[in-house]
């Protein structure tokens, strides 16, 4: 093991890249899903000799973790945009920047090094094949792939050529020896001398280095389908959460905006609210709320990403501007359709005139259903569209480009939580000054009785509002419905966010950078 290590890195790499095809050929025909046992079957025993790797990896990982900033910095000494001689792929540090997410761009070309246990990588189980994330050039069969145990993903053997090795002593006292890609010179990792056998070697890659094309699907196949039952999963949850978490600021804003008369104040009306029927009142209309917020965020969410990984899928994997904004659209139309029955049993709920109509929201449904048939349920479906599209547009496009090219991802996980929750509030009050007078027309359709309506068209009803109410009744109930778009939007973006993570589903472009 230690003389492959100390022979010249040309000659390791073609004698580890032989053992690789060996490797994979050998290897039995396996289900294309994820394993369930701990060592699959081209994995070496645990026992003897290899009971002392496996301590020996673990210490290494206790040291890679407190060393991972220090290597960090190290990488700072490259050049930016600095091209390996030999390298196939060249562009410039510009193009790599807008090629690349911060966390790639920070890793790739700059040698920085991800925290230990980040990547969605490391679960990584199927037949497939690791790509370099900069340049798509294929470096690692999965055959060759093992859970060394110290946070980061980990291979015994590149294919042939992948990869060029060189001494690396950005850390005083601790020479290693860096692995980049051959194509494009981007940094992938290091390689130790602890690996367990045929080759004794450890490949330690970074998982913003790679992406992942599973056997029989093209990288753009992989990136619109990898994980899409955990997409719709995690939609799901986090409408749940932000049903919670901003139900009393959606019966303000409801208030508001079907009150025709004085305007409203926000101290006033909760106590008028409480007055009537005690703090569990601020939850009135909350079930369809609640419960259509699992059918809206599955719908918007899964369309938004699913969407953006289809886009990626024809840019190389990476989402332009265009493209985000139009994704952030496309998941409005869905949203708008899958929650438009629930908005109108929600508004009749939540109407003062109505108090006393409906007993909950199953008898408001019922009632609904026999005295206005099951058209009723989409009544105001043409304002809600324009709202979810508009709101959505702005939001998640802004979003992304916000975090993708100007606030790269904290590496505490609640200090960027946290700054995430700030700026999505800040963007989601900006976007609801865009699509404001569309809700007020859409809260108005919901909330007539037949032979009561007055507002049957968009266009009309926002003249007709401007004109009886003036110009600042269509921005009525802003200040609470501001605060419950972006509030709960940016709830459940990150929870859906760190859910996809948790369940190894995030694209690359968004895992952990």
């Amino acid at each position: 093991m230690r003389a492959m290590l100390a022979a010249p890195p040309s000659t390791r790499a073609a004698a580890c890249a032989g053992l690789a095809r060996g490797c994979s050929r050998a290897r039995p025909v396996a289900p294309a899903r994820r394993a369930v046992t701990v060592r699959a079957a081209d994995e070496p025993a645990s026992g003897g000799a290899g009971q002392q790797a496996l301590s020996r990896r673990a210490l290494v990982g206790l040291i890679g973790a407190g060393a991972a900033a220090a290597a960090a910095a190290g990488g700072a000494a490259r050049a930016e945009g600095d091209v390996r001689v030999g390298a196939s792929v060249v562009r410039t540090d510009e193009e790599w920047r807008a090629l690349l997410s911060p966390g790639q761009y920070k890793v790739l070309r700059q040698a920085g090094t991800e925290l230990p246990r980040t990547s969605p990588l490391n679960k990584e189980k199927r037949r497939g094949t690791f790509v370099c994330a900069g340049c798509g050039a294929r470096l690692f069969p999965s055959a060759t792939k093992y859970d060394s145990g110290t946070g980061w993903p980990s291979f015994y053997a590149p294919l042939d050529g992948a990869v060029v090795e060189s001494s690396d002593l950005s850390i005083p006292f601790m020479p290693r020896t860096e692995v980049s890609c051959r194509a494009c010179g981007g940094h992938l990792g290091h390689v130790f001398d602890d690996g367990p056998p045929p080759t004794g070697l450890r490949y330690c890659m970074n998982g913003l280095a790679l992406s992942f094309n599973p056997e029989g699907e093209s990288a753009g196949e992989a990136a619109r389908t990898g994980g899409a039952g955990y997409v719709f999963l995690a939609g799901s949850i986090s409408g749940v959460a932000e049903g919670i978490t901003i139900q009393p600021l959606e019966m303000l804003k409801t208030r508001f905006q079907i009150h025709a008369g004085e305007h409203l104040r926000i101290i006033p009306t909760i106590k008028d609210i409480v007055a009537e029927g005690g703090v569990a009142q601020l939850y009135r209309g909350g079930a369809p709320e609640i419960l259509g917020l699992i059918p809206r965020a599955t719908a918007a969410l899964s369309t938004l990403e699913l969407s953006r990984r289809t886009f990626r899928s024809w840019h190389d994997g990476h989402l332009t501007p265009g493209y985000a904004y139009l994704s952030g659209a496309l998941s409005g139309v869905t949203e708008g359709v899958a929650f438009a029955p629930f908005q109108v049993v929600k508004v009749r709920l939540m109407a003062k005139e109505h108090l006393g109509r409906y007993r909950n929201s199953a008898h408001c449904l019922r009632e609904l259903l026999r005295a206005e048939g099951p058209a009723a349920l989409f009544i105001g479906l043409a304002p809600t569209l324009l709202r979810n599209c508009i709101w959505n547009c702005i939001y998640y496009g802004s979003m992304h480009q916000i975090e993708h090219h100007h606030l790269p991802r904290l590496e505490n996980r609640g200090a960027d939580a946290l700054r995430q929750l700030g700026v999505g509030t800040a963007v989601g009050i900006a976007a609801t000054t865009c699509n404001a007078p569309f809700d007020v027309v859409k809260s108005r359709f919901q909330s007539e009785l037949p032979g009561q309506r007055r507002f049957t068209r968009v266009l009309p009803s926002l003249v007709t509002i401007a004109r009886e109410e003036g110009p600042r009744a269509l921005y009525r109930g802003f200040v609470p419905k501001a605060l419950r778009l972006g509030i709960g939007q940016s709830v459940g973006l990150i929870m859906f966010e760190n859910l996809l993570i948790a369940f190894g589903a995030a694209a690359d472009e968004d895992a952990g950078s």
